[in-house]
């Protein structure tokens, strides 16, 4: 019990000391609603209480959840952030992880409103910034500052009744009093905004940014819309052995004609080699090489 009350006086020392000593680039817009910048480690049976701070977030028809985090395990389910009504079975907004994959689901007495999941897994162990966006046009997954996947289906926090539960690391209702999908790693910060981020500013907020075409990549493998796949490269395995041999064929055909024009010469016409001096044999020889490369002469031409 010690532990879950230092984990209680973190997130309250979070929310007075608004990024926890790191730095982050500022929004161009409006500032979070709720910032909590004081890494926390998570061992599957702790989380962080905000639950002070719920009532700021939950008139929320639109904005943005941005996480940082690091996984420690593999769970089948982990929270990143949830919100939820603790009296109802299923009445939450989470933003977690299942099987590995970024999951974001908004449920209303045990109705979907939205549930939506990428096939990328972030439960690596490494560095991860997530976030979701959420506005009237619809709903975005993203990381590392690059959209994975869009819905035109969107609902927020407004849409679930009776929010009094905000934590990270752990779900809260009825069903399990005691808490659900608790998180095993680090999260480092998680914030949120009564606005949608473009990507700028998503990419200002990971402290490790993806490469633009991941993102792009990542959206195509998160598609339901079927893709030709064409890779293209100059790889030891492809690139690399077509371009040995469009390179080595012309060679190749070069020394055939080579070998073939000494066989006539020095083998089938055989010169008196009994009677041949230096000279003789240097002479027969660029006869047979004229206009040829060879490793002895180099670049030869008769004389």
């Amino acid at each position: 019990m010690r532990r879950r009350s230092v984990l209680l006086a973190v997130g309250a020392a979070a929310l007075s000391s608004r990024l926890g000593g790191r730095a982050f680039a500022a929004a161009s817009g409006g500032g979070p609603l709720l910032d909590h910048g004081t890494p926390v480690d998570l061992d599957g049976s702790e989380y962080v209480d905000l639950s002070n701070r719920v009532g700021a977030l939950a008139p929320l028809t639109a904005g943005t959840i941005v996480v940082t985090f690091r996984t420690t395990s593999h769970n089948e389910a982990m929270t990143l952030l949830s919100a939820s009504d603790p009296t109802e079975p299923s009445s939450d907004i989470t933003l977690n992880l299942s099987g590995g994959a970024l999951q974001f689901s908004v449920r209303e007495k045990g109705a979907a409103l939205i549930n939506v999941m990428t096939k990328t897994r972030y439960d690596d162990g490494l560095r991860h910034t997530v976030a979701v966006t959420v506005d009237s046009s619809g709903t975005r997954l993203h990381a590392g500052g690059r959209k994975v996947f869009e819905t035109a289906r969107h609902s927020f926090f407004a849409a679930v009744s009776g929010l009094s539960a905000l934590a990270l690391g752990r779900n809260l209702d009825s069903d399990h009093p005691g808490g659900e999908w608790f998180c095993t790693g680090t999260i480092e910060r998680a914030a949120v905004w009564d606005r949608v981020l473009d990507e700028a500013e998503l990419v200002a907020q990971s402290p490790r940014p993806d490469l633009a075409d991941l993102g792009r990549i990542s959206t195509a493998l998160n598609s339901d819309t079927p893709a030709t796949w064409v890779v293209t490269g100059d790889s030891i395995t492809h690139g690399a052995l077509h371009r040995y041999a469009e390179e080595r064929s012309a060679e190749g055909a070069r020394l055939v004609g080579l070998g073939r024009r000494l066989g006539r010469e020095l083998v089938e016409n055989t010169p008196d080699w009994p009677t041949m001096g230096p000279a003789e044999v240097d002479a027969l020889s660029r006869a047979a090489l004229n206009g040829a490369d060879s490793y002895l002469y180099g670049s030869v031409q008769r004389q």
